[in-house]
């Protein structure tokens, strides 16, 4: 696995950037963790009105989003709950539990 961390402009920048591979079937949205709704169930605007909640909740952060893709090898498929308890596991590691 090779993780790329990334300081996108905005929420709202790095969200366009994940939507256009989902889009084009590079990517899948599967997991929307801490929210009301289901990741199959949210729109656009749903993401971003999150990511835009929680990035208010902390004004001192120098940078308040931090893109952190997890790049596999080809060969390796895992579940959705595999790749999400990686994720997890991962952004608990670099303190964002």
């Amino acid at each position: 696995m090779v993780a790329k961390i990334t300081t996108p402009k905005s929420a709202k920048a790095a969200l366009n950037y994940n939507e256009q591979k989902v889009q084009k079937g590079n990517a899948e949205f599967f997991y929307a963790g801490n929210c009301l709704k289901e990741a199959g169930e949210m729109n656009f605007y749903e993401k971003l009105e999150v990511l835009e909640s929680l990035n208010s909740l902390n004004k001192r952060a120098a940078t308040n989003t931090l893109h952190v893709s997890l790049n596999f090898s080809p060969g390796e498929n895992f579940s959705d709950n595999k790749l999400t308890s990686i994720a997890s596991g991962y952004l608990d590691k670099i303190g964002f539990k």
